[in-house]
Parts: structure tokens; C-alpha cells; sequence
């Protein structure tokens, strides 16, 4: 935990970041884009104590944020949004200035993100395809997954949804806005696309 800021900005095409138990702060992924066949992993312990992210009490800024990266997987984390109003878990947000894509939320905890209904556990605001979010649980937040912008600019494309778990939302479980038409972007697919949501448990 104590170097972890500088070892996230080194990461390249292949690399397997492993987090010690412990806890963390905030985790800025920024400029990080791995490669089809050598993502960049972000990975706590399989076994034993957690690796946990922190929100921040004002808040700063959200707890992990993603910007202009690609594929990365960020696998076996918990995230504590310790009841603050505002402070999501994992956000790619920012609109048209902020491309992510090919990202991967597996087997990670997200907890107490409830400090109003608009604090969100996983929300996308930027236009996002490949994601996809797996085997997670989200309990307690103020909504669980909010994926594409409420005016259904920046759409969420091409995503796979499968085998999380959330429950005791104050608002959405989850909701995947509208889309307007889709803006160009460099590599972003143009066909139709499908995102596929199977096996996942809403409690409400």
C-alpha cells in the first residue's frame, strides 16, 4: 500500500500489478492501455485478507477512475465508499475527452456506496464498449451499476454483465441509459452490437 501510486504509472502491455492486503487510498488509472492478447492486470490477494480502496471523506474525487486507457482488468479488489456522498467506486466519467474501452471489474466487493441515491458502486459517463463486469457484489449503494449518460450521449457498447450480485440500493440496481447516436471515435466498433447481461441477482 505504501507505493502503489508510483507502480500503477509504470504498468505496460502485459504486466500483473499484485496488491498486498491492506489499505488503500485512491487509484488513478490513467493512460494505461494494454493489448488484446497482454492486458494490464490490477489484482488483490486470491486468498487471506483483502485488498481495500478507501473513498475519500471530502470527497476528492472518486475512488478508482479510469482515463484514456484501455485493456486493463482490475480483478479481486474491495471498494469502501464508506457512506460519502458523491464518491463512486469505479468510474470512467469525463464525456467526449475521455476514451476507455476493453476494461474488465471482476470478482471485486463494492461496499457502502450509499451516501445518496446518486452515488454509484460502477458508472461509465463516457462513451465505453468491451467491459465487461463479472462475478461482483455490490451491497449498499445509492445505485448499483449506472452505465451510459442520463441525456443518452456517451453510450455503453458491446458490454458483458454476468454472475454479479447487488443488493439493498437505495435507487437502480442497475441501468444502461439510452443512446443517441454514437459519437466516432478511433477503434470503437460501427456494426450493431450486442451487450449481453445473463445471471446476475437484483435485490431490492
Amino acid at each position: 500500500p505504501t507505493n502503489y501510486r508510483q507502480v500503477v504509472t509504470s504498468l505496460r502491455p502485459g504486466d500483473t500489478m499484485r496488491l498486498a492486503a491492506g489499505a488503500y487510498g485512491i487509484l488513478n488509472i490513467a493512460n494505461l492501455n494494454g493489448r488484446p492478447d497482454a492486458p494490464i492486470v490490477i489484482e488483490g490477494p486470491a486468498t487471506g485478507g483483502a485488498a481495500v480502496f478507501n473513498a475519500d471523506s471530502r470527497p476528492c474525487c472518486n475512488t478508482i477512475e479510469l482515463r484514456n486507457s484501455s485493456y486493463v482488468v482490475l480483478r479481486r479488489v474491495t471498494v469502501d465508499g464508506g457512506g460519502v456522498a458523491g464518491a463512486f467506486g469505479v468510474s470512467a466519467g469525463g464525456g467526449a475527452g475521455n476514451t476507455v474501452h476493453h476494461v474488465t471489474v471482476e470478482g471485486c466487493t463494492f461496499l457502502r456506496h450509499d451516501g445518496s441515491q446518486q452515488t454509484v458502486a460502477i458508472s461509465t459517463k463516457t462513451t465505453t464498449w468491451g467491459w465487461v463486469i463479472r462475478g461482483n457484489l455490490i451491497r449498499g449503494a445509492g445505485t448499483g451499476l449506472y452505465l451510459g449518460n442520463s441525456d443518452g450521449s456517451q453510450p455503453f457498447i458491446a458490454g458483458l454483465i454476468e454472475n454479479n450480485l447487488v443488493e439493498d440500493t437505495i435507487g437502480y440496481n442497475m441501468e444502461i441509459k439510452f443512446q443517441r447516436a454514437r459519437p466516432m471515435l478511433a477503434g470503437m466498433p460501427t456494426e450493431p452490437q450486442s451487450t449481453i447481461i445473463r445471471r446476475n441477482v437484483w435485490i431490492k
